[in-house]
């Protein structure tokens, strides 16, 4: 079993889905339904996970010498995610910040939105990110000749709100969504084939995510979905 590394280089595409409030993909199957995003062209996607330090226990001598030490485990709580983009992207606020669509009258396009101040950050959301990967160096490209991906999911996520948010002065920045990926989804193995299973087709994820895992990161020889046009319906699977 060869332990193969790999370095993401930069974000290729993102796919956005609609949960309910316990973490379960959002199906709905009404052409007008909104409930999958597809886009591309991402500035940069990072995140840190926050954990509560360990507790210390610290028993002293009376001549002030130690005699007992012990140290807790660290407490994981949840990651924050920091999402990067060059445009004003309406159907993002949307899923993630939970704001209300504007829409051209005449056109019906979305050309807006308006925050909601009872409702911001109350939308859940699961997130796929696939970036293109590292050549190490004097390596060939697609050794087995098949190309590969860096593929990240972030399955239950919240709280989504702005960090750096839009404005008439910053117009090479720029302007960031942070968002808080929780444990407890009820992702599993997805809705979508991601990965290659033992015959190399595409399939969903052959190891679901239990609700005690707050993300995956692998590499994955399927490539990444197509850019949709905007916010799509998704189905819910036939029962076999």
């Amino acid at each position: 079993m060869a332990n193969r590394t790999f370095r993401p280089r930069y974000t290729v595409r993102a796919r956005w889905t609609i949960l309910d409030d316990c973490g379960v993909v959002a199906y709905d199957g009404d052409p007008d339904a909104c409930v999958v995003y597809v886009r591309d062209c991402l500035v940069s996607y990072t995140w840190e996970d926050q954990f509560e330090d360990p507790q210390e226990f610290l028993v002293m001598c009376d001549n002030g010498r130690p005699q007992y030490y012990d140290r807790t485990d660290p407490t994981y709580k949840f990651t924050a995610g920091t999402l990067s983009v060059n445009d004003v992207d309406p159907l993002l606020n949307h899923i993630m910040m939970n704001s209300y669509i504007e829409e051209d009258a005449q056109t019906q396009d979305i050309v807006g939105y308006r925050p909601s101040a009872t409702g911001w950050g109350t939308s859940k959301f699961g997130l796929e990110i696939w970036a293109a990967l590292s050549t190490p160096s004097g390596a060939q490209a697609c050794p087995a000749g098949v190309q590969e991906w860096a593929y990240l999911l972030f399955p239950f996520n919240r709280n989504g709100r702005w960090a750096t948010a839009p404005n008439a002065s910053n117009n090479t920045d720029a302007t960031q969504i942070t968002f808080d990926t929780m444990t407890g989804g009820a992702w599993e193995d997805g809705p979508f084939d991601v990965v290659p299973d033992e015959t190399g087709a595409a399939s969903p994820l052959i190891d679901p995510m239990t609700g005690d895992q707050p993300y995956l990161i692998r590499r994955t020889s399927i490539a990444p979905p197509p850019v949709t046009d905007g916010c799509v319906p998704l189905a819910a699977p036939v029962s076999s």
